[in-house]
């Protein structure tokens, strides 16, 4: 999703200009279910401003509720100029496309949409250890998470091999080969007996 520009009518609700020396500065702030994801850089002293590089990869569910807000910083205490919610992304911009967000008084919001973009792989972050990897995170959605792996589970082999056998460049390796093939990892979790997980390629989509 990219914050493209917005624009705003060359006064406020009270006649008064937006600032004391004559147009706002202004920036957009996106919320997600409550939570702040993004914020764009200050455009100064414009009614129209545009932003060339305001993008954000986001996991948006159907049911997801995103704020856009509009404010104008103005010193000490920064000025609402506008808020509006909606849920989830338009069907018109999910594969792609620009949408607007209207405030009161003819203010809007111009944004883009696109498909994410994909790479391959397990979409799991470990550390190397002699005889285990040890998994620091895994993307939720992608094919770790989806075959069951989580924080801080111990892979003490790849495919069969041993990784106190492996080594570390062949571990990496023996991981990387999921972007292709399933590959069977040897997992201990909390001090449980091993027990197996086949990772199936898949798609990994890195989003807040």
């Amino acid at each position: 999703m990219s914050v493209l520009s917005a624009e705003l009518p060359p006064s406020r609700t009270d006649g008064q200009p937006w600032d004391s020396d004559g147009e706002p500065d202004l920036y957009a702030v996106i919320l997600r279910d409550g939570s702040e994801v993004y914020r764009t850089p200050v455009v100064q002293n414009s009614t129209h401003p545009e932003w060339r590089a305001a993008e954000i990869t986001l996991r948006v569910r159907p049911d997801s509720v995103l704020r856009f807000e509009l404010w104008d910083e103005d010193g000490m205490v920064d000025q609402p100029v506008g808020a509006e919610e909606v849920t989830g992304v338009p069907s018109s911009a999910l594969d792609g496309g620009n949408w607007v967000v209207r405030f009161q008084r003819n203010a809007f919001l111009r944004l883009a949409a696109r498909p994410p973009e994909a790479r391959y792989g397990m979409g799991v972050t470990f550390e190397v250890h002699e005889d285990y990897l040890r998994v620091l995170a895994a993307e939720p959605g992608a094919p770790g998470a989806a075959a069951g792996l989580r924080e801080g589970d111990r892979i003490v082999a790849l495919d069969g091999r041993r990784v106190q056998d492996l080594g570390e460049i062949q571990s990496h390796q023996a991981m990387d080969r999921a972007s292709v093939r399933p590959v069977v990892l040897t997992v201990e979790r909390d001090g449980s007996s091993p027990s197996t997980i086949t990772v199936s390629p898949g798609a990994v989509y890195s989003a807040r």
